[in-house]
């Protein structure tokens, strides 16, 4: 799974965030959203924020055990989000 966000990472580099699979973003609140990346072991989540300009920074990678995205994720990347402005 590292594998391939590090994938996706240089097809954002590459051809910005257009280059993704539409069902491989979801948008989740405010300006998190949730790229999905899929392997054998499970499913992984990296939410991100699009910052000024071009500039995606990745807030919080985990790994996906639940259906539903814990509500402690996405407050620990607004909180991650704070510290990076």
């Amino acid at each position: 799974m590292r594998a391939r966000l590090v994938r996706r990472s240089e097809l954002i580099e590459l051809h910005k965030l257009d280059a993704l699979p539409r069902d491989a973003v979801d948008h989740l609140k405010d300006k998190l959203r949730e790229l999905r990346i899929r392997g054998k072991s499970g499913n992984s989540r990296a939410i991100y924020e699009t910052a000024s300009g071009q500039r995606v920074g990745v807030l919080r990678v985990f790994v996906k055990k639940t259906h539903k995205t814990p509500n402690r994720e996405p407050r620990l990347a607004r909180e991650r989000a704070k510290d990076v402005r």
